[in-house]
């Protein structure tokens, strides 16, 4: 597990201490995404709930989200980066 200053944890899957298997990242206000991780990027499917537990589910290629959902889900490539 890695817990960042404000209180952010991830939890899950290592290698070469980069985000790589399967992993969550959960944030003090309540937002969780859970899904497959790739060389420190979110990659391949993964959901994330927001802080009013609204799910999305969501595909990525190497940190980009390739979702028709896209659009919805603004800023979230910046949270789950490297």
């Amino acid at each position: 597990m890695y817990e960042w200053p404000d209180g952010s944890k991830y939890i899950g899957e290592y290698s070469d201490d980069m985000k790589h298997g399967k992993g969550s990242i959960e944030w003090p206000d309540g937002r969780k995404y859970t899904g497959g991780w790739e060389k420190g990027y979110p990659h391949g499917g993964g959901v994330f709930i927001n802080a009013k537990k609204k799910e999305f589910h969501c595909e990525w290629d190497h940190g980009k989200i390739i979702s028709e959902n896209a659009s919805k889900l603004k800023g979230l490539e910046y949270l789950l980066g490297p």
